[in-house]
């Protein structure tokens, strides 16, 4: 399932669109129906809700779309916060504090997108119109939430009731088999952000293989090829000769490092052709990988875009195991 269909949306369907799918290959449905205010996840927290007469009850919290200040109200129906509105001073979130506790998450959150552009693009061209330099300082909220932990921002802004401090971490974890102390506090601003939006949950028509099939299009139209159900066996490495190592400059700097171990003149280093080869891994460039080799034989290789360089590509080859997964079957 994922939150906010709009921005979603807006981000898959250039990216997924096709000659026979100009909408994109992917279609999504919201969880629920007005009836129910799209109503998508359901929280059952062990002491959550409880009362003296029945300690061990948990009453179940249904998340909607509805927002954060119902999420809000019902704390304070149910678990004893205060109650949100505008007081004297103007804030909005009133006594509660779970409403200030959203609220803070979402401004948090407000960074997270220049955060992972940051790390999947670096900083921009000093020539570009687009930055992403401020969200890799100290500036960014996000990127100082990625290194503390979930249970001192909970600790520090909701001491005091532990049933509403419960809830959101729950929020914050829904799909998360681990301890506050163990979570970032960077992906439980982001769940709590996702969990209470507006646009409810949502998910892709035809199920998860929906969105892979659309993918394949788009992999297959740009050249590519996807195979499946063969398990990997190798990884194929190229291995440059003395020209090729003499035409980028390798050759060279080899002999350079052989003539100070030496102690020799430039013209009796000992190093041949032959020899090259082996002194790569010690004091050059480790072999690029061409390609990998399947258990039914098959050889996937990719090309470099150039002589000159032996590690720029505009190919890839990708295993969707993960990359222990992959590394492991193949060890």
């Amino acid at each position: 399932n994922i939150s906010h269909l709009s921005k979603q949306q807006a981000l898959l369907t250039p990216a997924l669109v096709t000659n026979s799918d100009t909408q994109g290959g992917i279609r999504f449905a919201r969880i629920g129906s007005h009836l129910d205010s799209y109503s998508h996840s359901i929280l059952s927290v062990p002491g959550l809700g409880t009362d003296s007469t029945n300690p061990h009850h948990a009453i179940p919290v249904v998340i909607t779309s509805a927002g954060p200040r119902s999420l809000a109200e019902y704390a304070a129906n149910h678990l004893g916060d205060g109650y949100p509105g505008q007081d004297l001073d103007g804030n909005d979130d009133g006594n509660s504090t779970s409403l200030g506790y959203l609220h803070a998450c979402r401004q948090i959150n407000a960074g997270s997108g220049e955060h992972y552009l940051s790390k999947l693009f670096g900083n921009a061209d000093s020539s570009s119109s687009t930055s992403y330099a401020d969200s890799s300082n100290n500036n960014n909220a996000y990127q100082q939430a990625t290194i503390r932990p979930t249970s001192a921002f909970l600790n520090k802004c909701l001491p005091l009731n532990t049933h509403v401090r419960s809830l959101m971490a729950a929020l914050g974890m829904a799909n998360e088999n681990l301890s506050p102390d163990q979570t970032s506090m960077a992906a439980h601003v982001s769940n709590i952000c996702a969990m209470t939006s507006e646009e409810g949950m949502a998910y892709p028509v035809g199920g998860p293989r929906a969105l892979s099939h659309a993918l394949v299009s788009v992999i297959e139209q740009c050249g590519g090829r996807v195979v499946t159900g063969v398990p990997l066996q190798e990884l194929l490495f190229e291995e440059k000769t003395g020209k090729e190592l003499e035409k980028s400059g390798m050759k060279a700097k080899l002999k350079m490092v052989n003539k100070k171990k030496s102690g020799g003149d430039e013209g009796n280093t000992g190093t041949t052709d032959s020899d090259i080869p082996q002194q790569l891994g010690e004091n050059g460039p480790k072999p690029r990988c061409r390609g990998v080799r399947l258990e039914n034989g098959l050889e996937i290789t990719v090309t470099a875009e150039s002589d000159n360089s032996s590690s720029s590509s505009s190919s890839a080859v990708i295993s969707m195991l993960g990359f222990i997964p992959t590394f492991l079957h193949l060890f």
